[in-house]
């Protein structure tokens, strides 16, 4: 009688190296990359400090500041329409207030300016500058915010892009608007200190006037165009020359809230009619 032998397979268990990833600094060399301990100390107490460190929005406007010149940071106003209500329009101010969408862009447009060290804000006399110039003095209550008349907006005939007017009244104004804004550059000269910024929430037409003199440009050849709540950025050397930092930045708002137009009355009445419509057009639908 035969024996066969039948071999049982041997298992063999190998050890397989550890596969090590250097995503992570290992425990020996963690201390390589750990800063020294009195510069911990020195950041928390930094980010201890009342002062906010700037931001990159913030930084784009201080790196035209200088010891020997004034910085004006001028912005538009949010967008402005018809008043809704009777408490739209602040009391003692004129022209259309902000929308709900201006008030948002003027939010946003604080937030932006919150970190900049500013020491004067200008408004006009019409709602919608004083309103977007009171988001702005929402960060920095300790300044003062002054409301001047001379600085409310002014005829579209001003631009370069617009024929000239020949209607002799019209003229007159345009002069008085050139001779308005002439005072308050003078006034903008004599009250401010080199090193100083200024801001100012006014109008579009204006903020091309005022650019279009403080560059020394002829007059009716310089135009840019001034979304809600834009940021133009201007050095001023008095008796020279301003130079131009920053023109029509946006750089704060959503690319929904840019190109926003100005709300007519008959727009805002449209409007009012359509959110009326929708509750009925909704009955439709359920039926």
């Amino acid at each position: 009688m035969r024996t066969t032998l039948v071999a049982r397979p041997r298992l063999f268990f190998y050890a397989m190296p550890r596969l090590q990833l250097n995503l992570l600094p290992s425990p020996l060399s963690r201390k390589e990359h750990l800063p020294p301990r009195h510069s911990l100390d020195r950041k928390s107490q930094s980010m201890a400090d009342s002062t906010p460190l700037p931001d990159a929005i913030t930084q784009s406007i201080l790196t035209h500041r200088k010891d020997d010149a004034i910085i004006l940071v001028l912005a538009r106003h949010g967008q402005p329409g018809p008043p809704r209500r009777s408490g739209d329009v602040p009391e003692g101010f004129g022209g259309h207030p902000l929308t709900p969408l201006g008030h948002r862009q003027a939010r946003l447009l604080g937030k932006r300016l919150a970190k900049l060290p500013v020491d004067h804000i200008y408004c006009s006399t019409l709602a919608r500058s004083y309103q977007t110039a009171m988001a702005v003095h929402a960060h920095h209550p300790q300044i003062p915010l002054e409301i001047r008349p001379d600085l409310i907006e002014v005829e579209v005939f001003h631009n370069a892009y617009v024929a000239p007017t020949r209607k002799k009244a019209l003229r007159l104004q345009m002069e008085k608007d050139r001779a308005a804004v002439a005072g308050f550059l003078r006034h903008l000269n004599r009250t401010h200190k080199p090193g100083q910024i200024v801001a100012a929430a006014l109008h579009g037409n204006l903020n091309n006037l005022l650019m279009t003199m403080l560059l020394d440009l002829p007059y009716r050849t310089f135009y840019i165009s001034q979304n809600h709540t834009c940021v133009n950025v201007l050095i001023l050397r008095p008796p020279a020359r301003a130079q131009l930092g920053i023109a029509n930045c946006t750089m704060h708002l959503p690319a929904s809230m840019i190109g926003t137009p100005n709300i007519s009355a008959q727009a805002l009445q449209r409007d009012l009619q359509n959110e009326k419509d929708q509750p009925k057009k909704r009955r439709l639908v359920r039926m």
